[in-house]
């Protein structure tokens, strides 16, 4: 068996050990076999190793959207902040049957798969998805996928985070639905702007070319709008006055 212990040098300087104890028959009587060997250069590189990745786990989890890494071949997440899920959800997980509930890789049907853009291309991408959070619930995230690559250029994983646009978009459809209206409603509109040459006297108004038209006329030509005709009280009045005025001088 084998386990790890301390051993001390001849000035008192402490050093770990793996001892491995066997035993051992020789003429009819059992030996103890152990060999000592000094693993405090291994222990160095494991405590590096622990601190790298204390480190790594600090820094993913201090993004506040949903990181992971992801195996270019398996699609398999190896390595997740707990925005993206709880380890027990992620841990052997597919991207794709944890963010879109599939059993299948994106298509362009629906999405277009980061990581096969990342193979495709050779570069990062940002692409627009549907995800489910891990509650169940829809979300419009923006995906980043950024690839890694070995030393002979073959796609080992891919890096991919996940940002929350579902109020992005719904103010962009609210400002398209707006502008769309505004458009529709300047269509239904012309206005008159500037100066208008009216006379004083019969009201007529004088266009660009020189001709003097009946005001109706006028704002018909520039604008949406349409008369009908009728009298006013006041006109009334003195149209029955003059009226009795001309029987009563007959």
């Amino acid at each position: 068996f084998t386990f790890e212990s301390t051993h001390r040098t001849k000035d008192g300087r402490e050093y770990p050990v793996e001892i491995s104890a066997n035993y051992l028959a020789l003429n009819g009587m059992e030996y103890n076999c152990s060999f000592a060997r000094n693993i405090y250069g291994r222990k160095q590189v494991e405590e590096k190793i622990k601190s790298q990745n204390e480190f790594l786990i600090n820094v993913i989890e201090s993004l506040p959207y949903p990181f992971y890494v992801v195996d270019a071949l398996s699609y398999e997440i190896l390595l997740a902040n707990s925005k993206t899920a709880p380890l027990y959800k992620w841990k052997g997980a597919t991207c794709y049957s944890l963010t879109h509930h599939r059993e299948t890789p994106c298509d362009s049907r629906e999405h277009t798969c980061p990581l096969l853009e990342v193979r495709r291309t050779h570069k990062p991408v940002v692409l627009e998805h549907i995800h489910f959070d891990y509650d169940g619930n829809k979300r419009n995230v923006e995906v980043h996928g950024y690839p890694i690559f070995g030393e002979d250029g073959e796609l080992l994983h891919m890096i991919e985070y996940a940002i929350d646009i579902s109020q992005r978009r719904i103010v962009e459809e609210e400002k398209e639905e707006l502008i769309s209206k505004l458009q529709e409603a300047l269509e239904k509109v012309k206005l008159l702007r500037g100066l208008i040459p009216i006379c004083a006297s019969c009201k007529k108004i004088r266009d660009d070319k020189g001709y003097w038209k009946q005001i109706e006329s006028y704002i018909r030509d520039h604008s949406e709008a349409e008369f009908t005709h009728s009298i006013c009280p006041d006109c009334y009045k003195q149209q029955m006055e003059e009226l009795e005025k001309f029987f009563s001088s007959k």
